[in-house]
């Protein structure tokens, strides 16, 4: 398991940048590369490792553990190897970034239910209209804050991954 690379990104960056200048707008600053990388190489490690976890869960369900044939036996090591890769992986990470990533899914995931909630409280008929919109358009401010906020550091700031980044380089 390795860190997957964007090398679209400096070229969507220049065509955005290009754009807005032949329009005359102000150019917004774009997501930061390492931040939308450690994002994707976190989800990634992240959704592997519970994959094979379910994987095992189920293989073990429906073989047992006792007496497995040789077949069996290197298939299980093989997904423990592949985890302990992906472990590896987020373990070279910077715990905080790391922690940042999984809060900032984590708090998605919630806004996201809390939305579909409200929508079946207004769906059973418990809440007006007025307050279902209401409700459903703080949550809308929340999620925009929260992907506004997205980036695991600001500028002036360096985490480990880009350290990490630069030394590959040197």
């Amino acid at each position: 398991l390795q860190p997957v690379e964007d090398h679209g990104f400096r070229a969507v960056d220049k065509f955005r940048r290009h754009v807005c200048s032949c329009f005359g707008k102000t150019v917004m600053p774009g997501p930061d590369k390492s931040s939308m990388q450690l994002k994707l190489d976190v989800n990634r490690a992240v959704a592997f490792l519970e994959a094979h976890h379910t994987a095992r869960k189920l293989f073990e369900e429906e073989f047992g553990t006792e007496e497995l044939t040789g077949c069996q036996k290197l298939v299980l090591k093989e997904s423990h190897m592949e985890s302990m890769k992906a472990k590896k992986l987020l373990d070279d990470f910077d715990k905080d970034d790391v922690q940042h990533v999984l809060s900032q899914k984590l708090s998605l995931i919630l806004l996201t239910k809390a939305s579909r909630f409200v929508e079946h409280l207004l769906i059973g008929g418990l809440l007006h209209e007025t307050e279902a919109t209401e409700k459903i358009e703080e949550i809308e401010e929340h999620i925009g804050a929260l992907r506004h906020c997205g980036e695991t550091h600001h500028p002036g700031q360096m985490s480990q991954y880009e350290i990490k980044e630069i030394q590959a380089k040197l």
